[in-house]
């Protein structure tokens, strides 16, 4: 999971290309960039929908 705000240029960036570097893994790689920047609104929503994310398929595997 990346999630970068458009209102950081560096961040958002760097995001990116790891996002190029990855993508072509074919890895379970999922990227969003938000109209924030790196604070707490921004990393509530994003952190609580990444963990739900990640953690999915482990409540999936136990049925």
């Amino acid at each position: 999971m990346l999630e970068a705000g458009v209102r950081e240029p560096m961040i958002m960036q760097a995001n990116q290309a790891l996002y190029a570097q990855l993508h072509p893994l074919k890895e379970s790689i999922f990227w969003r960039q938000v109209d924030g920047g790196h604070d707490a609104l921004c990393w509530r929503g994003g952190l609580m929908q990444g963990l739900i994310d990640l953690w999915q398929p482990l409540f999936h595997d136990r049925s």
